[in-house]
């Protein structure tokens, strides 16, 4: 008969500052959490700290990224960033993972939206490959000196960062690349692979595929008439074709 083996009660028991840590840290990107954003920004808005420059940032096509191509790749692409990110800022200040796909940062001393380092943190939350692209639009608010309290340096913060993705949308036409993608997979899934490796050449066959004529009449005004008709996208989709026939008959 098998002796018992003893069970030793308490051999390990993790102590209070890993539960802390645990607690401060988000799960996915190991960037400090929401909670740790809040405690640092409420000693910046107490006067513990010099005053801080608070920079929300906000991903621009990563709903689309994570729809096309799953959650597991949306949360790579996550880690990524967040890691990219928290290189720029080393020494410059701290880096805070808010949810989803929101990010923050709490710099020292003074920054303005044009500052070299809010342009590379917005570099390093921008990741683009042949059929997607994921940006970051910004909005930066003033600690203490511009809100007393954390809700109204947030909200300042969200405000500008609103108005910057509506000027961005305004002066920025939508990528061809990401419109033909959004139809391809609407009507073609297993078109795509799951990198999204396809040039300009395979999506206008995509699209061909998808509306057959004789091979001589694909990039001719019957092609764009039998899109539209097709995918109910506009006469702006014939313009999209025509970019992809010149771009192939040069």
């Amino acid at each position: 008969m098998t002796a018992p083996i003893p069970i030793i009660f308490g051999a390990w028991k993790p102590d209070q500052a890993t539960f802390q840590s645990d607690a401060l840290t988000d799960a996915l990107t190991s960037l400090p959490n929401r909670r740790a954003f809040i405690e640092a920004l409420e000693r910046a808005l107490d006067g513990d700290v010099e005053p801080r420059i608070l920079a929300l940032f906000d991903l621009d096509g990563f709903k689309r990224y994570n729809d096309a191509y799953g959650h597991p790749a949306g949360d790579a692409l996550l880690t990524r960033l967040s890691g990219a990110l928290g290189d720029v800022v080393h020494g410059h200040g701290r880096a805070f993972r808010l949810g989803g796909d929101e990010f923050c940062l709490l710099l020292k001393g003074r920054v303005t939206t044009d500052d070299a380092l809010i342009g590379a943190a917005t570099a390093a939350l921008t990741e683009r490959g042949s059929m997607f692209s994921v940006t970051a639009a910004h909005g930066l608010a003033t600690v203490p000196d511009e809100a007393a309290t954390t809700t109204a340096v947030l909200q300042l913060a969200d405000q500008r960062m609103y108005a910057a993705k509506a000027r961005t949308s305004r002066s920025t036409p939508p990528r061809t690349h990401d419109v033909l993608m959004q139809i391809l997979s609407e009507r073609t899934p297993g078109l795509l692979h799951a990198n999204g490796q396809y040039g300009e050449r395979e999506l206008l066959e995509g699209v061909t595929r998808l509306l057959p004529l004789p091979e001589d009449r694909r990039c001719g005004d019957e092609l764009f008439g039998r899109v539209e008709q097709r995918v109910h996208v506009g006469s702006g989709i014939a313009v999209l074709v025509g970019d992809h026939c010149s771009h192939i008959r040069s």
